[in-house]
């Protein structure tokens, strides 16, 4: 996969249940439509930069795994030939 990718999704669906939930929050209290509009906003700002660091760090944590694995568990010739 290309690095890069899972973070962007991540932070992209981090960012957008933000906004939705406090879309809905706001309506469930009947506030105003400008507040609930402005204050959602904020949280899927909020929300995507915390799902990018999110990312990131999920992302380096599986490569360093992968790296580490492929290190450990060597393939010969005689076993990748079937």
């Amino acid at each position: 996969m290309t690095p890069g990718i899972p973070t962007k999704v991540i932070a992209s669906s981090m960012g957008l249940a933000a906004f939705v939930i406090a879309t809905i929050a706001g309506l469930a209290v009947d506030n105003p439509a400008d507040s609930i509009l402005v204050r959602s906003i904020v949280c899927m700002f909020g929300c995507h930069l915390l799902g990018m660091i999110v990312g990131t760090l999920a992302e380096r944590a599986i490569a360093d795994a992968i790296t580490r694995y492929v290190a450990t568990h060597p393939v010969s010739d005689s076993e990748g030939a079937a």
